[in-house]
């Protein structure tokens, strides 16, 4: 074993304690739907975690004239279900040298200058990587377009250029479409203009068309279900079937590899609309179908009055457009993690975190938060997460798919 001295690593332990104690509340300001939906714990049964939906309403129904002594029908009560979540755990990992753990034994002041910075990329990658997983959890990174030795094109319409964002040296697993193990891979470049990414010499010999990348571990079962899985079920999600119960599927689009324009997001919405989910929404797209929205808004206005011009500047531009509808207010905005070919509309009142804990440095409820490393001259601090996604009514929300940008 290495041997760090246990007296040392009881003070390194308690000067984390003081120096980052509330820092597992912060969000990181990149990480936009964990920010908007809180985590809260959920009961446990077993090994899943239940909550209550509605699914139908009542239809004991029964009418007459005012003189009639009718017969009253037969009630027909609403049925309401206990959707069962899996918990997944996540665990990330990182380590500081001997020499850094030395030198951070000095004092609150000192251990901030020699850990701040493993602390918060490690929380911050963490937590990216749940939010990458609230969209596409069970679905995958990328799916693969073509091969050419080790570089790897993927897909326009699965691109996403935030989530691969300082992938270099990230570690991917790679299935076939079927779900067959490619094995797992590593990224030496990321090409974000070309959608090309190139893997270790010779690791790209058995990768093919339509493959898919996932987070190195993860996979079709060992992701919690995305809001894209949610959004596109039509069979058995939860142990609550969407073939059965209407409110338990949300209503999608595919275009047919074209710019999306705003009649088709108040086309879809009104479909929500019908099944429950009035209320404003928020609706996230790729930065590319942004543009082409403010292009579509754009084209529709006239342009006149001093709040756009003035006699030494002119002010465009926008951070989101809102969008009204009957069913409410919708807030369009830009999620580096949407793929080109996706958008979501959210009822964002209707979605959950739950699970046993939000990402911790703390274990098991100790102030433990180093561990010495056998073989290594350093010590590891690891964040660790237990949580899900879930959403009490689906059909509340809206997909479109099969979107290609202009640009």
């Amino acid at each position: 074993m290495s041997g760090y001295a246990q007296g040392d690593l009881t003070s390194l332990n308690g000067n984390f304690k003081k120096v980052y104690g509330d820092y597992e509340k912060a969000v990181p300001e990149n990480v936009m739907l964990m920010k908007e939906v809180g985590f809260s714990t959920a009961e446990r049964i077993g090994e899943k975690y239940v909550h209550g939906v509605e699914l139908t309403r009542s239809h004991g129904w029964t009418m007459a004239s005012s003189t009639a002594t009718p017969n009253l029908n037969a009630p027909v009560s609403r049925e309401s279900k206990l959707a069962e979540v899996d918990g997944y755990q996540s665990i990330m990992r990182s380590r500081i040298s001997y020499i850094a753990a030395n030198r951070a034994k000095g004092g609150e002041a000192s251990f901030l200058t020699e850990t701040q910075a493993t602390v918060e990329e490690l929380r911050v990658s963490h937590m990216e990587r749940l939010e990458v997983l609230a969209l596409y959890g069970q679905e995958g990174l990328a799916t693969v377009s073509s091969v050419s030795g080790d570089a790897i094109t993927m897909t326009q319409g699965s691109w996403a250029e935030g989530i691969w964002a300082g992938a270099e040296n990230m570690k991917v697993d790679v299935y076939s479409a079927a779900g067959v193990f490619r094995g797992t891979k590593q990224i030496l470049s990321v090409g974000f203009d070309t959608k090309i990414l190139t893997l270790n010499s010779g690791e790209g010999s058995n990768v093919v068309a339509t493959d898919v990348f996932f987070y190195h571990g993860g996979s079709a079962t060992t992701e919690y279900a995305g809001i894209s899985k949610i959004l596109s079920n039509t069979g058995t999600l939860f142990g609550i079937n969407a073939a059965t119960y209407a409110l338990w599927a949300a209503p999608t689009t595919t275009l047919l590899s074209v710019p999306v324009v705003l009649k088709d997001i108040l086309s879809v919405d009104g479909r929500s609309r019908a099944r429950g989910g009035k209320g404003d929404k928020t609706v996230i797209c790729h930065h590319a179908t942004f543009v082409d929205l403010v292009n579509d808004i754009e084209s529709a206005r006239t342009f006149s009055g001093s709040d756009q011009y003035k006699g030494n500047q002119v002010e465009r531009g926008t951070q989101s457009l809102k969008l009204y509808s009957p069913s409410g207010v919708m807030t369009i905005k830009v999620h580096d993690c949407v793929k080109r070919g996706d958008l979501f509309g959210l009822n964002l009142s209707k979605w959950k975190r739950i699970g046993s804990t939000d990402p911790t440095f703390k274990f098991n409820g100790s102030d433990q938060y180093f561990f010495d490393l056998e073989n290594v001259a350093a010590l590891e601090l690891r964040s660790f997460a237990d949580n899900a996604w879930f959403c009490t009514r689906p059909a509340t929300g809206f997909r479109i798919t099969g979107i290609a940008p202009s640009t």
